[in-house]
């Protein structure tokens, strides 16, 4: 965020689900003379409940499972007044030593390499400096951020595409030019001749770069097209 040219900045997810999540509140639970694993039974038979015993049936495994019954207990919403043994013979309510909270978790997570992946987008403003200035000042805004060393990140969409459109552009500049002089060799029956045509190029070059900085429009791919079939 705070990069001219770019908007609606937010991080990619393919998916979320609900789920919930509960926080111990340990210094409360020692104080009350809660024990850990009075708190760790009494989650489990209130949420999925315990297997005591497993046989099969028909090929198929049956399981005989204990829990707190669903009208006291039918979801973790449910579960703050469900009741714990404190020390002394007490008993205080979860709610009071577990704060319950809704959460979303991603459903997919994305791996390259082995290693976790999280995206995040952004749209180019219309009336912005264009890709090319908008990319280094997203690799400027991350070269500042200071991450650790095991952190690596890239720009992909269209940022990459005006990437590999200059390097296509290059080669094909470079393959035109000679093109050009060929034809111009054969046309002419002198390289003298050839070679003083080809000096209209880089004035034509020119001219197109100046009228874009008078204009203010960006170099982008549809520049580098013009500028392509201008030398052919």
């Amino acid at each position: 965020r705070g990069v001219a040219g770019l908007t609606d900045v937010q991080r990619v997810r393919a998916g979320v689900s609900p789920r919930w999540q509960g926080e111990p509140d340990w210094d409360r639970l020692a104080a009350l003379g809660v024990a850990p694993d009075v708190l760790e039974r009494t989650l489990a038979y209130g949420l999925e409940g315990r297997v005591l015993r497993q046989r099969m049936s028909g090929g198929e495994p049956l399981s005989l499972r204990v829990r707190y019954d669903r009208r006291v207990a039918g979801g973790p919403q449910h579960l703050d007044g469900i009741r714990l043994a404190s020390a002394g013979g007490g008993q205080v309510a979860l709610g009071e030593v577990v704060n319950f909270r809704l959460i979303e978790e991603p459903t997919h997570i994305e791996r390259r390499e082995g290693q976790r992946v999280v995206r995040v987008s952004g749209q180019l403003a219309p009336s912005g400096p264009g890709p090319a200035a908008v990319g280094r000042e997203v690799e400027r805004a991350l070269a500042g951020l200071g991450l650790p060393s095991e952190v690596r990140w890239w720009l992909e969409g269209e940022l990459e595409a005006l990437e590999e459109t200059r390097t296509t552009f290059g080669r094909s500049i470079l393959l035109a030019l000679v093109l050009v002089l060929t034809l111009l060799v054969i046309q002419y029956g002198s390289l003298g001749f050839a070679l003083a045509g080809l000096l209209s190029i880089p004035l034509s070059g020119a001219g197109a770069l100046l009228l874009l900085a008078v204009l203010g429009r960006p170099l982008d791919a549809m520049v580098l097209a013009g500028l392509l079939i201008a030398v052919g």
